[in-house]
């Protein structure tokens, strides 16, 4: 990378983006805290790598506080240094003291690669990349108590993304591009960073206490169940990035950074057309060596139609949603059962290329809806919609039929896993059933859904974390993709977290008190019946002897002075006010 020396002619037509233009752009994508307790002057962090995309971001930051100071920013800037070539850490000194001269706090964040790997020798160095800098990015705003990152993408960016997945074979919503924000990415099962860690600072509970969110509760979101202390405490918080650019162009980025005498630095392997296929597309795009329907403008509208429709489908699949009927939600063992409607197309046709249009849309939105509740119990990082084909024909055979209306019987199938989750119908007849279909939706009178993790295959490796003697709480660690679990373990002994076995159940309940006895089989019976309790993580000592059931509660006195631990369900997101309510 090189200092630019000079300033780029930019054609009058692009004109430079003013801070009133930027604080919209902000507002539009990014909300400010506002209430009891929020703090006058909110801290955002912004990825800088010096060039003029994120340079003129820096430079856009420090000009919207200085003309707007009632909302004004706590920035902090993030350079990061990939320490993949030699000379790098200078070049990312360098970037941040620029930073630093427009007014804004800098650091330079060193990418650690494991100690036997040659960075530029990985066959796959970008994505490598890309996942260690997300990571380190989301390490550096939990230490610094921030939670809302920036990025530069803009509209050139969103072009080249859209072009690169129409090569690529994708279709519809998949041509979307980049979205203005959302979940910091690569980051999952980092405590504090991915959709965690908001429920920190509150009093360490005793040995077995639920660790019960109060925030879930003042939002009018529920856990299922007529008990609330059966139920975990579910986590909530960590990083969002933000895109507040991808409405602007980059010759205005360019722009801006001329006419405010903003530098920045160039990095040449941009310029080799060869290196990696977006400096393909990049140049292509350039050169408007493209057919029309492929240029620039023409990729922006697909992008911006496919978020539209994306955003529409969003809405109906929340809104069917919120018709379901949850009957129970258990965290303790991440079982529900669940009413879901028979019906997810707003109304048949009598016209076949209607029909045939309004089905597959229907078959779209109802794979969206499953996903939905699937995200709720499944081990699994994320729920892919090409994964549900075959579970969408089981659960609404209306859409496969040639008339809705019309089941196909042969696709009623009892039980069958998906996503990592076992799904069985239950014939439970609604009690409710006369009352009028919410939302245009139309629940299934006769049968619930039972959902939870599948069982475990025995040709697999078991989940298994070891919590070694330690004088403090250990980190938080996210078991099974599904209960975020920490340890004091005061003992002279490793102790480790497993799932429940069967030749764990009778000497556990031998060894507890009779009350103890009473409380775990009645929580065994109710959260987690059948097979479900196999699933259950366990606390253990290294030769196998089941010490507790920590998201029961439920231990043996001999642990009591020397183990401690807490455990909250993952983040899953329910309903706000005026959802309908499940009853028993």
């Amino acid at each position: 990378m090189k200092p630019i020396t000079g300033f780029v002619r930019v054609e009058t037509a692009h004109a430079h983006i003013k801070p009133r233009q930027f604080l919209d752009a902000l507002s539009a994508v990014w909300r400010r805290p506002k209430g009891e307790g929020a703090p006058r002057f909110p801290k955002l962090a912004l990825a800088v790598s010096g060039g003029v995309d994120s340079m003129a971001l820096a430079i856009l930051c420090r000009r919207m506080n200085m003309a707007f100071p009632k909302s004004a920013v706590k920035w902090r800037a993030f350079v990061v240094d990939h320490a993949a070539r030699y000379g790098s850490d200078i070049e990312a000194s360098h970037v941040a003291k620029m930073v630093k001269n427009l007014g804004i706090r800098s650091h330079v964040l060193t990418l650690k690669w494991p100690a036997d790997v040659e960075p530029l020798e990985l066959p796959d160095f970008e994505s490598q990349a890309r996942k260690l800098r997300y990571q380190t990015l989301g390490k550096a705003c939990k230490g610094y108590g921030i939670q809302s990152l920036l990025l530069a993408h803009h509209a050139d960016d969103q072009a080249e993304t859209v072009l690169m997945r129409l090569a690529d074979g994708h279709k519809g919503q998949g041509l979307q591009g980049v979205k203005p924000f959302g979940e910091i990415p690569e980051c999952w099962g980092m405590h504090g960073v991915h959709l965690s860690g908001a429920m920190e600072g509150r009093q360490i509970r005793g040995i077995g206490e639920a660790d019960a969110s109060t925030n879930w509760q003042a939002q009018d979101r529920w856990m299922g169940g007529d008990d609330q202390e059966t139920e975990l405490g579910v986590e909530y918080g960590g990083i969002k990035i933000y895109r507040p650019l991808l409405g602007f162009s980059k010759n205005q980025l360019i722009a801006t950074c001329q006419v405010t005498k903003t530098r920045w630095v160039e990095d040449d392997t941009n310029n080799d057309i060869t290196l990696t296929p977006r400096n393909t597309v990049r140049h292509l795009l350039q050169e408007s060596s493209l057919p029309p329907a492929l240029r620039k403008s023409s990729l922006l509208a697909v992008s911006e139609k496919m978020s539209r429709r994306a955003e529409y489908n969003a809405m109906r699949v929340e809104e069917l949603f919120r018709s379901c009927e949850i009957i129970n939600f258990y965290t303790r063992s991440g079982n529900i059962i669940i009413r879901l409607p028979t019906r997810v197309m707003d109304r048949p046709s009598d016209d076949p290329a209607m029909l045939d249009r309004k089905t597959n849309r229907g078959k779209y939105i109802a794979a969206g809806l499953l996903r939905r509740v699937l995200e709720l119990v499944t081990p699994l990082e994320s729920v892919h919609l090409r994964d549900l084909e075959f579970a969408v024909k089981i659960i609404f055979p209306d859409l496969e039929a040639s008339t809705p209306g019309t089941p196909q019987e042969d696709t009623r199938l009892a039980s069958f896993t998906v996503a990592g989750v076992h799904c069985r119908r239950i014939h439970l007849p609604n009690v409710h059933s006369g009352r009028p279909p919410s939302s245009g939706s139309h629940l299934d009178p006769t049968y619930a859904w039972g959902m939870s993790r599948q069982p475990y295959s025995i040709s697999l490796d078991l989940p298994r974390s070891t919590f070694p003697p330690a004088p403090q709480w250990s980190q938080w660690t996210l078991f099974d993709g599904r209960f975020w679990i920490r340890l004091l373990n005061k003992s002279s002994k490793p102790v480790v977290v497993r799932p429940m076995r069967e030749d764990d159940l009778k000497p556990f309940r031998t060894s507890l008190s009779p009350q103890d006895r009473a409380r775990f089989d009645e929580l065994l019976d109710v959260t987690a019946p059948g097979k479900i309790r196999w699933t259950l993580p366990v606390l253990a000592r290294d030769d196998g002897k089941m010490l507790a059931a920590v998201t029961l509660g439920v231990g043996l006195e001999e642990v009591e002075d020397e183990v401690r631990w807490m455990v909250r369900y993952k983040n899953v997101e329910l309903w706000e006010r005026g959802a309908r309510r499940g009853s028993r």
